[in-house]
């Protein structure tokens, strides 16, 4: 049996399912479908928002930040943002380009994606 490859036609990253191609393609562009109605943030997958809502209930009800920085101290309200925060401090970038001859290392998948136009020539948009 043949396994089911679909590749980006910008960046060549391999898929086994045509929705997470679909999914995926949402990173070349600046397309957001999904907005929160407390304070408008913005995101590309139903999920994220999701788990970002549930922190505008905590903060409102207990003002409680849940994830320090072992670091700084400095607090989050969600893990995600805590996680990406370290990496200032220990300097982690595990976000790889894959393009030939480029090994540039990331420490956000955005600061990734940025990078990646770089290659396709897509143009940055800055708003």
């Amino acid at each position: 049996m043949k396994k089911l490859e679909l590749k980006c036609e910008i960046c060549s990253r391999l898929f086994k399912a045509n929705s997470h191609l679909s999914n995926h393609m949402r990173i070349h562009t600046k397309d957001h479908h999904f907005q929160c109605e407390k304070c408008g943030k913005e995101y590309k997958a139903l999920y994220r928002l999701k788990i970002h809502c549930r922190t505008h209930v905590i903060l409102i009800y207990t003002g409680f930040k849940p994830y320090s920085c072992s670091y700084c101290s400095k607090s989050f309200n969600e893990k995600g943002n805590l996680v990406t925060h370290v990496r200032i401090h220990n300097g982690d970038r595990p976000f790889e380009c894959n393009f030939a001859g480029c090994r540039n290392k990331f420490k956000t998948k955005g600061q990734l994606s940025d990078h990646i136009k770089t290659h396709t020539g897509e143009r940055l948009k800055f708003t």
